[in-house]
């Protein structure tokens, strides 16, 4: 079987290949069960079961939160990897459950503000945060609304950029 020409990705059958192809030679044949006119020659990834997405969320959590003890200096933490994950894991309740809340409460600030009011949202989960970790003893604390307001965007940053990388694989 000749598959010279063919480019070889891990997308998905259905999916448009983003990589150039090559130019084929009119004589190269494609490999077996795929169409003549395919440029490539996708092999489908398995998606990621509920729980495997629930922990790659819970470590992207954990690794913006860390992120955020080191770049901003109000924000510390001093425990051990386990109650990292612990944080993380209550961060994810606060915003899943309270966060909705809030937003549906400020939508008029939120309108008013273009969406900027959502920031202080962020800051006020953080700070949410904060204070549950500190009375659960976890050693996770924000000193003030400014670090919290800063601390929120590098949070947003890192697990927007971790999640475009590691994100669901429902494809």
């Amino acid at each position: 079987m000749d598959t010279r020409g063919f480019i070889f990705c891990s997308g998905t059958s259905g999916n448009a290949c983003r990589r150039p192809a090559p130019r084929l030679r009119p004589s190269a044949l494609p490999p077996a069960g795929v169409h003549p006119a395919a440029r490539c020659v996708h092999f489908p990834r398995a998606p990621r079961t509920p729980e495997m997405s629930l922990i790659v969320r819970l470590l992207i959590n954990a690794a913006a939160l860390y992120a955020a003890t080191r770049f901003v200096s109000g924000i510390s933490f001093s425990g051990s990897g386990g109650s990292l994950l612990a944080v993380a894991l209550l961060f994810a309740i606060v915003n899943t459950l309270i966060k909705p809340f809030l937003q549906l409460l400020s939508l008029p600030v939120l309108f008013l503000t273009l969406g900027l009011f959502a920031l202080v949202i962020n800051a006020l989960m953080l700070m949410l945060t904060s204070a549950l970790s500190a009375s659960l003893g976890l050693g996770f604390s924000v000193d003030g609304f400014l670090p919290a307001l800063v601390g929120s965007v590098i949070v947003s940053l890192i697990s927007a950029v971790l999640n475009a990388f590691l994100g669901d694989r429902n494809d």
